[in-house]
């Protein structure tokens, strides 16, 4: 019997590419023989996701009704142009982005960027929330009142979902703005 290939996401292209095998299934990212975190394999958001916070940001940070070409995105937010195009085209399926062809055309936010949360980028690009099964659909776990850690599982979600839900991309804005400015006047006194 041969050893599970695991299939991981590789942080500087975003490709997908198989590493060596292991001795046991990784559940959650954890190897089951280490108990840690192998090459990045937790749980977490997907590269694109990232990306499109950082394009938001962006956008967020330039006058209202401002357009931007893709190719400007991409260097501004030091993204391929080819995975952009994706990331881009989720974020306008979502109206978080409105995009417009012809020779004035670009991206704009679609709304304003205090109305954007980080909840509704997560769920444009990866769907719905959902940190375990039994959280899903109502009644879609058989066990959900005899199990002891389904309420832990709920609590865990919901305080995610309310991190994500109260910080929206203006707050990300200035949150740059602050350390930007900390960074030049860690400069000024060097």
């Amino acid at each position: 019997m041969t050893s599970p290939v695991s299939v991981t996401n590789d942080t500087t292209t975003g490709e997908y590419r198989p590493f060596e095998k292991q001795s046991k299934p990784l559940a959650f990212g954890v190897d089951q023989n280490r108990r840690s975190t192998l090459r990045g394999e937790a749980m977490q958001i997907t590269r694109a996701t990232d990306y499109a916070v950082r394009v938001l940001i962006h956008m967020a940070s330039l006058p209202p009704g401002r357009r931007v070409l893709r190719s400007e995105l991409a260097e501004a937010t030091s993204v391929a142009e080819n995975f952009l195009s994706k990331i881009l085209q989720n974020l306008t399926r979502s109206n978080l982005l409105a995009s417009r062809r012809g020779p004035d055309g670009g991206f704009e936010l679609a709304g304003k960027g205090d109305a954007i949360t980080l909840l509704d980028v997560v769920e444009a690009m990866e769907g719905p929330v959902c940190l375990n099964v039994c959280l899903g659909r109502d009644g879609c776990c058989t066990r959900e009142n005899q199990c002891p850690a389904h309420q832990v599982w709920f609590e865990a979600q919901e305080a995610l979902l309310g991190v994500l839900r109260r910080t929206s991309i203006a707050d990300l804005v200035k949150k740059q703005a602050q350390l930007t400015s900390f960074d030049v006047s860690e400069l000024a006194r060097s």
